[in-house]
């Protein structure tokens, strides 16, 4: 998992590609946008856990949270200033890396799934290289410089919190 965090705020990166061993150029479109749903499924249940873990004073943190799958990605991420500092009342562990392990926890829990997925959905015959591990928890990288200006646009491009749970309701009835 990659961990950018920039002025405060956090975004997550899992390549599911990667860690199953193959890139979008090997995968036929059916099987490609297998995984995609599959992982959008994920992000899904994150969100989920992130409304019914994340402190709400105003709602204005939470709203901001984006899990979605872009390609073979999954990304997590709020570019709320402070949501990297973001704790629980009396506690020093921040919420996002509870976030962060959690994602990890549904992911393993499907992995075999979206293996089966990539397996049948190969464009050769070949077999399917050995998948990356989930690399050993890091601190974070502190990058103010790298990736300030997206996520000042992510931020300014997010949706109201009635328009996701919108989303979320068609997602559900599909």
């Amino acid at each position: 998992m990659a961990r950018v965090r920039v002025e405060g705020s956090v975004d997550l990166t899992i390549d599911v590609g990667a860690r199953l061993g193959v890139n979008t150029d090997s995968l036929t479109t059916a099987a490609r946008d297998q995984l995609e749903s599959a992982i959008d499924d994920l992000a899904w249940q994150l969100g989920e856990f992130i409304d019914l873990i994340w402190p709400v004073d105003t709602g204005a943190s939470q709203a901001d949270w984006e899990s979605a799958a872009e390609d073979l990605i999954w990304v997590i991420r709020n570019p709320r200033e402070y949501a990297e500092f973001v704790h629980r009342k009396g506690e020093t562990v921040e919420v996002y890396t509870q976030i962060e392990a959690e994602s990890e926890r549904i992911l393993a829990g499907k992995l075999s799934v979206l293996r089966a997925i990539a397996a049948a959905g190969l464009k050769e015959t070949t077999a399917i290289p050995q998948p990356i591990p989930a690399p050993p928890r890091q601190p974070s990288v502190v990058s103010r410089l790298g990736d300030l200006f997206g996520a000042r646009v992510r931020g300014f491009q997010l949706q109201s919190t009635r328009s996701r749970e919108r989303d979320r309701a068609r997602l559900r009835a599909r």
